[in-house]
């Protein structure tokens, strides 16, 4: 008996923390156009899109020449954002935290080179 309540009591727990999870990363979601200066040519602004898709989150990256890349590792941390993306072929880590209307942080390359980001909410 006591057993089932434990798992019982595990599972709710696991529930409760995804739907937080979820619920934080609701706060981010939307179309987003960046700007990070010290990025290389090409990769300098863009859109974030993060949307809601069948029943998980999901982030694209859209660079000034159209191509899209899927983010990875999505969560939530302390009221920040983080993901990583695939930038010819290095990985980035991004580091975003909602700012009012905008999102404000950092993408760290392969060679832990700190590139400022910004971002403010497409009106759509």
């Amino acid at each position: 008996m006591k057993k089932n309540l434990f798992v019982l009591v595990v599972i709710a727990f696991l529930f409760c923390f995804k739907t937080n999870a979820q619920e934080s990363l609701k706060n981010f979601e939307g179309p987003w156009v960046y700007t990070c200066n010290d990025a290389p040519y090409g990769y300098q602004s863009g859109t974030l899109i993060i949307e809601h898709k069948e029943n998980k989150y999901i982030v694209k990256v859209v660079y000034e020449d159209g191509s899209v890349v899927n983010a990875q590792s999505l969560k939530v941390e302390n009221d920040i954002f983080y993901f990583n993306v695939n930038v010819e072929n290095e990985s980035v880590d991004v580091q975003l935290k909602k700012e009012g209307d905008k999102l404000k942080g950092k993408a760290i390359n392969n060679y832990g080179e700190e590139l400022m980001l910004t971002a403010v909410k497409k009106v759509k």
